[in-house]
């Protein structure tokens, strides 16, 4: 007769060991115990490991001591490490990391947040980021030191609203990427010409940041109209940008208003009007231009991608010229006994 159960049944990992005896012999054999209800509920539910979730990557810096080396704004490490599990944290500059004595550095988790647009040419941090242009780089190294483990974290972006993104994108991730993450990302330079383009390049940046993420590519940036002229040194970053010229005219001085392709038409002085053309290195310019401040935005606000113009000059609205006009009477009007 067997002593054990008719059936297999998946029970929780535990035994013991008991002497029975079979017709006057001892013998000993383990003697596999029936789970109780709550341990058949929790065989049921599965003994294996959880599933991953979003933000796991950040359980790598839980009982660390991070140094977060930054060449942005210092509240950027206060968005990567938020409600993590670290130890201690401490933000360096990249010359302030570099001081640091080699022996000290071997003993904490760097992790590196450099917004590329802020270095000088031909300087890379860390020294083995390969990353350039518009590349956005992510990248986790794992070391075996003395007490346990550590990692190096590395986060480099083409400029500041990239660096952002790209630790929003990082804190979502279920686990540690075994090899680095590189996106090829575009960003766009509003650039607003006259005083009432202004609140339209503003509205312009906030539908950019609330229709486009991470993963469409495209990111905003309000920029100086100073960038659009020869005179000084244009920023390196400007170079790899699409850029969207928001033009009123009302207000702005007529050698800043951008002047349309050549053998186009210029526009009649109450024409809203937009056109594409093509940069040199292959990116877009956009230019709106409108008679006022109220038609530019109203322009802005039209339904559909603000981004997707034809090349060919479009008038969007047209709107009586009043500039002429010296005299304006106004009369009011009243119904009923008396009007």
């Amino acid at each position: 007769m067997s002593l054990l159960p008719s059936k297999t049944r998946r029970v929780p990992f535990f035994a013991v060991v008991s002497t029975v005896a079979i017709v006057g012999a001892a013998v000993t054999l383990p003697l596999l115990l029936l789970p109780s209800a709550a341990d058949a509920a929790a065989v049921g539910r599965g003994w294996g490991p959880r599933p991953k979730r979003e933000g796991d990557i950040l359980r790598l810096f839980d009982r660390q001591t991070v140094y977060v080396i930054t060449n942005d704004d210092p509240e950027i490490a206060d968005a990567l490490l938020e409600n993590c599990g670290q130890k201690a944290r401490r933000i360096l500059t990249p010359d302030e990391w570099q001081r640091m004595p080699s022996d000290t550095r071997w003993f904490v988790s760097p992790v590196f947040l450099i917004n590329r647009e802020r270095l000088p040419d031909g300087v890379s941090i860390p020294a083995a980021c390969p990353a350039d242009g518009d590349e956005v780089w992510t990248e986790v190294r794992r070391f075996g030191r003395q007490g346990g483990v550590s990692y190096e974290v590395t986060l480099s972006a083409p400029d500041s609203t990239w660096l952002r993104r790209a630790v929003s994108s990082f804190r979502t991730l279920k686990e540690t990427p075994r090899q680095p993450l590189r996106r090829n990302v575009r960003s766009v330079a509003v650039v607003p010409i006259g005083a009432g383009a202004h609140e339209a390049a503003e509205l312009l940046v906030q539908q950019q940041d609330a229709n486009d993420d991470f993963n469409k590519r495209s990111a905003a940036h309000l920029l100086p109209a100073a960038l659009l002229r020869p005179s000084g040194k244009t920023p390196a970053r400007s170079d790899f940008m699409d850029e969207v010229i928001l033009v009123d005219r009302g207000s702005a001085k007529p050698g800043d208003v951008p002047l349309p392709p050549p053998g186009v038409t210029l526009p009649s002085p109450g024409d809203t009007v937009t056109w594409r053309e093509a940069k040199p290195d292959g990116h877009a310019r956009i230019v709106y231009s409108a008679p006022s401040a109220g038609a530019l935005f109203e322009a802005i606000r039209r339904p559909g991608n603000t981004l997707s113009v034809p090349e060919a000059l479009t008038v969007l609205s047209s709107a009586r010229d009043l500039r002429t006009v010296r005299r304006v009477a106004v009369a009011g009007v009243r119904n009923g006994a008396g009007g």
